[in-house]
């Protein structure tokens, strides 16, 4: 995945249709890390496929409209489904277009503090500004390796803490609920 794709080319009413696939090499602590994305859509129609990407996953992105409620009001659903699937992927709370204050219609308190019962971490994002949007892969790419002890290694590849050898990342899912904010250059892949 290029961020850029979430940096410049954001159209907000454009919607997830199925599953988007990116990958992405992030730097983190001076090496390069490789991540591979699937963008998800949030929709009830989409839910059989969502599953499938869930228990896969080492890590997920759940995210909701700040200026929607009733994306946010679906997290606790899609948190539950997760849980039930996968135990032990890591998730992040994002809520995107923070530019949009004027339209906000979930307070980040009220996330804070789902966020904190749920004992998951949160993070605002502006697509639209490039706020926190590289933080919020790094940040995931992060507790990904601290969960499965691996680090980067000198060599730019990732070395298990536990048992010295490579390792790969395998998945982190970007999770949308319905709403529109995905980039118009996506490249279509099939399962």
């Amino acid at each position: 995945m290029n961020l850029h794709f979430f940096f410049f080319i954001l159209d907000y009413n454009e919607v997830t249709i199925g599953v988007h696939y990116y990958k992405k090499t992030i730097l983190l602590n001076d090496k390069e890390i490789d991540l591979e994305l699937w963008d998800t859509a949030g929709l009830e129609k989409y839910k059989a496929v969502v599953k499938d990407y869930f228990r896969r996953a080492d890590g997920v992105l759940l995210v909701y409209d700040t200026t929607r409620l009733a994306t946010f009001m679906k997290l606790s659903n899609w948190l539950s489904e997760l849980r039930k699937l996968n135990e032990e992927a890591t998730v992040l709370i994002v809520g995107s277009k923070a530019d949009l204050h004027e339209q906000n219609q979930v307070s980040q308190r009220t996330v804070e503090i789902y966020a904190r019962d749920e004992g998951l971490d949160f993070c605002e994002t502006s697509a639209k500004n490039n706020e926190n949007v590289d933080k919020v892969f790094k940040n995931l790419a992060l507790k990904v390796l601290e969960r499965k002890k691996i680090s980067p290694s000198c060599k730019g590849g990732l070395v298990s803490k536990s048992v010295q050898t490579e390792s790969s990342l395998q998945s982190i899912i970007l999770f949308e609920e319905d709403f529109g904010s995905n980039p118009k250059k996506k490249k279509k892949r099939c399962c």
